[in-house]
């Protein structure tokens, strides 16, 4: 009976609760004994060997409950009471043999030892060794193993007791090393060796050794006690390395320049005054020297305390009477008194506080508080800093609501479920809120959980218990049962946070197939994987023997009634589809019994009282997902970066160019054909049907609501198979023919001039093995030119054009063998049924989609004859499928635009879009059928290429800036998303978006959570920041760069810094044959400054260093003839570095002349210019001023 099994387990559990009580007297009676009288130790002794008794009884005892109660719970009992028994064994066993040394020290003469040369007396007692806790850092290994070898490794105490001592000495990355070992004899061996082999590498201690004399604190000024500090620590490293056979004399002159570059001014004075003048002194000379000085020094030091102590002492004698007075002047006599005052700073705010007195920190949430501790490396239990584990804590105090070793600011209200919980400012995640809490509160609710049906990774159906949850938008796998399904896991980087705002961190994701025990139902899902969901449900056993539940209906939880782990949460992406219609209520007070598809479910109140006072309610909420913010700052930053560095090609990108030119053809029309570049792992890819049929119904239904883009929808899916870029698969196909089905969705862009609606595919949904169909396919390397170098050149043509080629993914297609992996299911009317297709062409979605396409665009220059100046434009010219070039004359403008369209034609790429900046290029354009739509107009208000709107008409730049300002809470995560849509690839707004860029840094350096609400202050600024914008949809600049008749061209380049940002600038002049000149600015790049100040003079090189990589980059991609470049900089300093020989310097000026000498070419020059400042990168910027001087551009306005 159920009631007999529980009366049976609160008898067990009221036992082990006794046995606990008597291992935590003795805990206390250990900490309290006094191991100096000889009649504890044997007090000690005795009481051991009871305590050790009470071991075998707990573990009979535990074993029982564990059998009737197989929640978590229980286990974490037993490793909690497991880590309690062996640390208080351990320490009463050492207690023990200390004293038993001790006494053999007494008593036995050691040979060599001080007891020798005693001749009577009572013999000494030495205060027992101690070994210290080794955290893994290299440059204490040393010391930890030998003492660890001779105390514990060596003795005679078992390898149980020796595998305790071990893992008690251990913290950190050396205790993670042996975390997960099961304390046993056998395994101590082992653990030790593990430890061996990670720490005793004689080439990482000899690199750490070298490394910390390399990286000594340097001396700022002159002082005895970092004098003698550093000089200790010099010695200590360089003993160090000589044990290890590496003599760190030997590097003579290299150490000496070590040493001295890191010592103050004064010392370095006396050193030369006395080195030898003509010959290299030795290192021991200089150690010499040092030791001597931190003599000389600290008896100066001596002499100051003297008199500070006899002053004092007068001072005193002069006061006695009158502390109000501070200082006192008699008889001439002058007080000199060296104070020296050290002011706590508080860990969180730097103020003169103690952490637990300050506001900021107390105005945290508990788990903010939590979490700020941790970060900080500080005790959860004291706040104090030098110790992170709460055992090794000098406050053995516990806080008296919860009985746990923390502090009571640590302390949270509500009991927090949620596993790993943390704080973080997410930059590359997504987030999910879960909120799972237990209230105190004796209601009891039955939540809904069916047992169901999970296909592991041999096919086998494992029975695991579900949580039917219609309030989370994401479903959630234990990391037990995960281990015990075996499925291949991906890894993610998504949160879940919840009440409190307390954050879990999910690092894994599975896919598996879902299936009920009762009828032929399944579905496929992805979940998170963490180690835990919630605690047992029901919170505690349920009487149902008054309920009267029908003996024909099958339930979904033959055991609902009895409370048991949850392994597996199924969220509301499912849940409806679970759900049947039927549903009834047992009785008046009564839950209600529901049908799914796994079977009846009951759920609902319980017209009873609980035994436990915890509640658990548990639901998850899907906040979104900012993959697309993350996509846009990385692009953001992308095009702000000016790297001048060719990256080298992967072993992966090299594969996958020799798998296309080993398989590339072109058919019977001239059009490409291409197999997919697949890695090794092809045939790991799982089953996708069900995802892609979940998928297109929801899709279906989204559409339905919306009749128009409905319209749209079928119109471009029929036009796809009207062209033949798709096929309908044919049901009587080959079975074991491997495929993949992509589901498929729609982006919408209102500005495109011909397709408003664009149906994209989604080649990296994951199919039931955790693979999708782009895990399995190579990406391929870049090969086009960088966008800010298409558009630079773009600048240098008299007459200029764009296209782009129509449809050109699926003008390549991809090879009848792969054309399966690229299924997609489609019905045009829901009362169809639906249809399986398979794509024809490459596809946009699949990662070698870009590679594939543009390869076949220059591979068509390789097998088509044409004239070098086409090829290279098809080379260089093209960013995907946009083309943006020119020539510097009409008649050459209008024989490229002919042969570029002949060319590509013969290969099936077609070029549309036509725009240009003279009419006569946009006549004679072929027009192959008259549903092809073309904007072919001129008068149209602007054209936009490639995020850039280049106004034809007026042969101008301009720019769209619209980012509305937020009315609701202003937040990290909204502004963010805004600067990612600032696009700026010739950096014309740099003055505006270095200002972004400060913004973005002041709000990293805050550590705010994404979703806070900014404070007034930040928020003004943004808002001030989002008004001067719109300036910006003023400002024109002309593309072409040069002037008729241009007889020399220069190249000037600028830089310039403040202590917020630093930044450079290239302008091209032109001289004509008339003497007049012509001026541009080419591009501009912007850096803020490292958050470490540095100086003016450090910042000025660094803007000199961008303007070198600038230069380098964009004068060569102009392909103009230039008479001379010049760079310009206003810093005497900069320019004094710079014409020096770089070995004067320290590495950071050293490293960044280098840098700038080796990129400069042999024409060009640096020179002081005062007068102008054409950068300007400090924060305010007038925007008229920047357009009408900076850019020679216009103010439209007038």
């Amino acid at each position: 009976m159920p009631g007999d099994q529980s009366d049976e387990l609160a008898v067990y559990i009221i036992r082990r609760g006794q046995l606990k009580a008597q291992l935590t007297k003795f805990q206390t009676y250990i900490e309290e004994l006094d191991v100096d009288c000889g009649n504890n130790i044997i007090k000690l002794r005795l009481r051991l060997e009871k305590i050790k008794e009470l071991w075998t009884e707990f573990d009979l005892i535990q074993n029982n409950i564990e059998i009737k109660d197989t929640g978590n719970d229980q286990l974490v009992y037993r490793d909690t009471f497991v880590d309690l028994y062996f640390d208080v064994v351990a320490k009463a066993e050492t207690m023990v043999q200390g004293s038993n040394s001790v006494c053999s020290m007494n008593k036995v003469s050691v040979p060599g030892s001080y007891n020798d040369m005693q001749v009577g007396g009572p013999a000494i007692k030495m205060k027992p060794l101690e070994i210290p806790i080794f955290s893994g850092k290299f440059e204490e290994w040393s010391t930890f193993k030998d003492l660890f070898l001779t105390m514990v490794h060596y003795s005679e105490i078992n390898s149980v007791q020796k595998f305790v001592y071990l893992r008690m000495h251990l913290s950190r990355d050396a205790l993670s090393l042996i975390q997960n070992v099961v304390t046993t004899a056998d395994n101590y061996s082992d653990a030790w060796n593990t430890v061996v082999e990670r720490y005793d590498n004689k080439r990482i201690l000899i690199q750490s050794y070298t490394k910390n004399i390399y990286e000594l604190e340097p001396m700022q000024k002159e002082s005895s006690v970092r004098l003698r500090k550093f000089t200790a620590d010099l010695n200590m490293n360089m003993q160090a390395l000589k044990a290890l056979g590496h003599d760190p004399d030997a590097w003579g002159a290299l150490l000496l320049h070590v040493i001295l570059v890191k010592l103050d001014y004064n010392t370095i004075r006396n050193w030369e005054s006395i080195a030898a003048k003509n010959t290299l002194p030795a290192v021991k000379e200089l150690i010499t020297f040092l030791n001597e000085r931190c003599q000389i020094l600290e008896a100066i030091d001596s002499s100051k305390n003297l008199a500070y102590k006899s002053n004092n002492m007068q001072l005193k004698q002069n006061n006695r009477n009158k502390n109000d007075t501070i200082t006192q002047f008699n008889n001439n006599k002058r007080f000199n008194a060296f104070v020296t005052t050290n002011r706590l700073a508080c860990y969180f705010c730097k103020e003169p506080h103690p952490i637990y007195k300050c506001q900021k920190f107390i105005a945290l949430s508990a788990s903010e508080r939590t979490l700020k501790v941790d970060e900080l490396n500080l005790c959860r239990n004291c706040l104090g800093t030098g110790h992170t584990d709460v055992k090794l804590c000098w406050s053995k105090k516990v806080y008296s609501k919860c009985k746990k070793m923390h502090n009571t600011l640590l302390h949270a209200d509500v009991k927090q479920d949620v596993q790993n919980a943390f704080m973080s400012n997410v930059s590359n995640e997504e987030v999910v809120v879960s909120h799972a809490a237990r209230v105190q509160t004796r209601a009891q609710v039955l939540l809904a959980t069916a047992e169901v049906h999970i296909v592991n990774a041999c096919g086998e159906l494992v029975v695991c218990r579900a949580l039917l949850d219609n309030g989370s938008q994401i479903n959630i796998l234990t990391e037990a049962m995960s281990q015990r399904l075996g499925l291949a896991r991906t890894k993610i980087n998504k949160s879940i946070s919840g009440i409190n705002e307390v954050v879990s961190r999910a690092t894994y994701e599975v896919t598996a197939s879902i299936k009920s025990r009762i009828n032929n139902y399944s579905t496929t899902i992805n979940m998170l994987v963490l180690p835990k969901i919630t605690g047992n449900l029901p919170t505690s056993n349920i009487d149902t023997t008054k309920w009267s539940i029908p003996k024909d209906i099958k339930l979904a939880d033959s055991r609902y009634f009895k409370p048991e782990k949850i392994d597996l949460l199924i969220g509301a992406d499912s849940y409806w589809e679970i759900m049947c219609t039927e549903n009834f209520k047992l009785h008046t007070m009564g839950p209600y019994l529901q049908q799914t598809m796994f079977g009846w479910i009951i759920v609902g109140p319980v017209n009873e009282r609980s035994s436990k006072n915890n509640t658990t309610a548990c639901f998850v909420v899907g906040e979104g997902n900012y993959s697309n913010l993350e996509k846009d700052i990385e692009e953001f930053w992308k095009i702000e970066e000016c790297s001048t560095e060719n990256t080298d090609e992967t072993s992966e990108d090299a594969m996958c160019r020799k798998h296309f030119q080993d398989n590339v053809s072109v058919d019977s029309t001239g059009k490409f054909v291409v197999k997919l570049p697949f890695r090794d792992n092809v045939d790991q890819l799982g089953e996708s049907y069900n995802i892609a049929l979940k998928r297109f119904l929801l899709l279906e239904r989204r559409l339905g609501k919306n009749p128009e883009r409905y319209s749209q929808y079928k119109l471009f899916m029929e036009e796809y198979e009207h062209l033949g870029h798709m096929e309908k698969v044919d049901e009587d196909k080959d079975l074991s023919v491997k495929t993949y089905y992509m589901p498929h969705s729609y982006v919408l862009n209102e500005h495109s001039r011909t397709t408003k609606l664009r149906v994209v595919f989604d080649g990296s949904c994951k199919s039931d093995s955790g693979l999708s169909l782009n895990d399995v396919l190579l990406k391929g390397p870049m090969l086009q030119n960088d966008l800010t170098l298409i558009v630079a050149r773009f600048r240098t043509h008299k007459y200029a054009f764009s296209a782009d080629i129509k449809k050109m993914y699926r003008q390549v297609w991809v090879d009848n063998a792969d054309r399966d992996y690229q299924r997609i299911l489609w019905r045009g009317d829901p009362n169809e049924p639906i249809n399986k297709y398979r794509l024809c062409t490459v596809t946009y979605g699949t990662v070698p989609a870009s590679f594939l396409s543009v390869a076949c665009l220059h591979k068509s220059t390789d097998i088509n004859t044409m004239c070098p100046k086409v090829a290279q434009v098809i080379k260089n010219d093209f960013c995907v499928d946009d083309c943006l070039t020119g020539a510097s004359t009409l008649s050459e403008a209008l024989n490229l635009r002919n042969e570029l369209i002949k060319c590509l034609s013969k290969n099936g790429f077609e070029l549309s879009k036509w725009t240009a900046n003279h009419v006569d290029l946009l006549k004679y354009i072929p027009v192959p059928n008259e549903n092809s739509l073309y904007s072919l107009n001129m008068e149209t208000e602007a054209i936009k290429t490639l995020g850039l709107y280049w106004e034809a008409n007026s042969d101008c730049f301009i720019y769209k800036v619209s980012l509305p300002v937020t009315e609701h809470k202003i937040t990290k995560r909204g502004i963010l998303s805004n600067i990612a849509r600032l696009f700026d690839p010739l950096g014309f707004l740099g003055p505006v978006i270095v200002i972004a860029k400060i913004l973005m840094q002041h709000l990293w350096k805050l550590k705010i959570n994404w979703d806070n609400e900014l404070s007034i202050e930040m928020q003004m600024q943004w808002k001030k920041y989002l008004n001067n914008l719109d300036q910006c949809n003023n400002l024109s600049i002309p593309r072409w760069l040069q002037c008729d008749d241009a007889e020399k061209i220069y190249v000037h380049g600028f830089s310039d810094a403040s202590l917020k940002a630093y930044g450079a600038c290239i302008y091209v002049v032109c001289t004509s044959s008339d003497g007049s000149r012509h001026s541009q600015l080419v591009c501009a790049k912007s850096r803020i400054a490292p958050i470490n100040i540095l100086t003016i003079p450090r910042l000025e090189l660094c803007a000199a260093v961008l303007l070198s990589k600038l230069i380098k980059k964009i004068v060569p991609a102009l392909r103009i003839n230039v008479t001379n470049t010049y760079c310009w900089s206003d810093s005497n300093v900069v320019l004094a570095w710079i014409a020096a020989d770089a070995m004067r310097w320290k590495p950071f000026v050293a490293n960044r002349v280098r840098f700038k000498g080796s990129r400069h070419s042999g024409h060009g020059r640096m020179l002081i210019q005062r007068r102008t400042r054409p950068t300007c990168y400090p924060g305010g910027v007038m925007y008229k001023i920047y357009k009408i001087v900076r850019c020679g551009g216009t103010d439209q306005r007038g």
